[in-house]
Parts: C-alpha cells; sequence; structure tokens
C-alpha cells in the first residue's frame, strides 16, 4: 500500500483544502455541466496564514475552467474558511462515462505555496439495444415474417450510463429491399434516465420475397456523441412444419427410412 503524507512543518502556517463540493449543489458531475466549486480551507499550522491566493488547474482534456482563481483573507491557527463558489468550469459534452478528472488547487500565502488535489469522475449515458421483437398487425399469426403481412417491430433501449441522455433519437434503417417502413422511421425522447428502458416501435410492410430471404435491418440511437447501433435479421416466408395437421407434407419431407416417423397423440412434445 502506498499513500502520499503531508509533511506540516514544525512552525508558521500551513494550508490545505479542508472540504469542497460542487457549488451548484449537484451530487455529481455529468457531461456538459457548468459546474463549479465551494472550498474550505483550513490553516493546520501554528501561526497565521496572511491573505492570498488560490488557483485551479487540470490537465484533463474534458474540463475548461472558466473562472480558476480565488482570493482569500488571513486565516489564523486551526481556523477554516469558507469560499463560496471559489471556481467555476464546465465539462465537455464528450466525455466518456466515468471519466475520472484530477484538479490541482495551488494556494499562495505570503511566501508559501501549498498544493492540493481533487478527482471527481464524470458521468455520461450510455445506450443498449435489446432484441427485436416481431408483432404482426396484419398477417397469418405464426409469429414470423411473410410476404404481404403489415408487422410492428419492437426494440427496447436502455440507458446503462449513469446520467440522463439529453434528446435521443432512434432510427430504423432497412437493409433490404423487401421491408418498407410505414411509420416515421425516426422517434425522438427528450430525455432516457439512468436505468430506463423506452421501447420504441416501427411499423413494417412485408413485400414479396423469396422463401427463407433472409431480411436485415438496423437501429441507430443518436444523443449528441453518445450513439448505439445494432443490427438484426429475421427470415422472410419460412416453410416451416409443426406436423400437427397428422400427414407429412410431401413437398418437404420423404418418410422411406427403415425406421419411419409417426404421428402419436399420447404426451405429444410441443
Amino acid at each position: 500500500y502506498e499513500a502520499d503524507i503531508d509533511v506540516i512543518p514544525a512552525d508558521g502556517p500551513y494550508i490545505i483544502v479542508n472540504e469542497y463540493e460542487l457549488s451548484d449543489e449537484a451530487a455529481q458531475l455529468n457531461f456538459g455541466d457548468n459546474a463549479g466549486f465551494n472550498i474550505q480551507l483550513k490553516n493546520v499550522g501554528n501561526a497565521t496564514a496572511p491573505a492570498g491566493t488560490m488557483t485551479l488547474s487540470s490537465e484533463s482534456e474534458y474540463v475548461n475552467i472558466t473562472d480558476g482563481t480565488a482570493e482569500f483573507t488571513s486565516i489564523n491557527s486551526n481556523d477554516i474558511l469558507d469560499l463560496s463558489e471559489a471556481f467555476a468550469f464546465t465539462i465537455s459534452d464528450e466525455v466518456p462515462n466515468k471519466t475520472s478528472i484530477a484538479f490541482t488547487i495551488s494556494i499562495s500565502s505570503g511566501d508559501d505555496t501549498y498544493e492540493s488535489y481533487i478527482t471527481m469522475k464524470a458521468y455520461a449515458p450510455v445506450f443498449q439495444i435489446g432484441s427485436v421483437t416481431i408483432t404482426e398487425i396484419e398477417g397469418n399469426g405464426n409469429g414470423r415474417l411473410d410476404p404481404g403481412e403489415r408487422i410492428s417491430l419492437e426494440f427496447p433501449v436502455t440507458n446503462r450510463g449513469n446520467a440522463a441522455s439529453r434528446e435521443t433519437y432512434m432510427e430504423l434503417a432497412m437493409n433490404n429491399v423487401f421491408m418498407q417502413i410505414t411509420s416515421n422511421p425516426v422517434i425522438t425522447a427528450n430525455s432516457i434516465a439512468v436505468n430506463e428502458t423506452m421501447t420504441v416501435a416501427y411499423e413494417v410492410y412485408v413485400g414479396g420475397a423469396p422463401s427463407g430471404f433472409p431480411a436485415e435491418y438496423s437501429l441507430n440511437v443518436v444523443s449528441g456523441v453518445y450513439t448505439a447501433s445494432e443490427g438484426f435479421m429475421s427470415k422472410i416466408g419460412l416453410n416451416v412444419d409443426n406436423f400437427e395437421t397428422g400427414v407429412f407434407n410431401t413437398t418437404l419431407w420423404t418418410n422411406d427410412l427403415p425406421y419411419p416417423w409417426t404421428f402419436v397423440t399420447d404426451d405429444p412434445y410441443e
């Protein structure tokens, strides 16, 4: 285990950042935030610290410091000084979720300079697209795609990140010529909260396609730079025999094996 230990001189003042909090009373830093720090200084030395200046800096590409300087009055030994809205900064609206951002506070008082460090995480949305559900609006009720049917394709979209999204667009795209979107291909949500699942549905007409044609389509989710995309494939016009007619479909099967298949009615497998 390793850690940094502050070495405080036996005589003279010594200023530390005793406490800090976000000045907008937010619980966390989110993408695109205009934020800042309330700072509490403490003189842990045995002499009065002269009035001075402190500055905020960061090497992170995801933060822009808009007010990085604050002045403070003298601080007596063992006293604290609260500085409300001491610093201001903005978080990039492109920051990846759970990015750690390190800040350095340099404190100048008289001939002495002290440094304190703050590390906070910034949060953003992360989208996850679930499995498609096919619902027949007008069809034969077999739960599959067949030519001439009107169906609904339904997709669950979940925000697995740690910040609610801003305006979010979910667009269905057909990557085949046999399926036509008959509703609006783009659905808009004002926001998707953390861990919220929004189900989006699109009406689609299934045209004439060769039997068993693998129809590909995709759903794209966009909210600023935060995106997700998932491809899907459903076959059109499958010839499926469930054997419930009690006879073999001679166009699909032959039954001339030494041990032929037979139909049973007792305890059938479903």
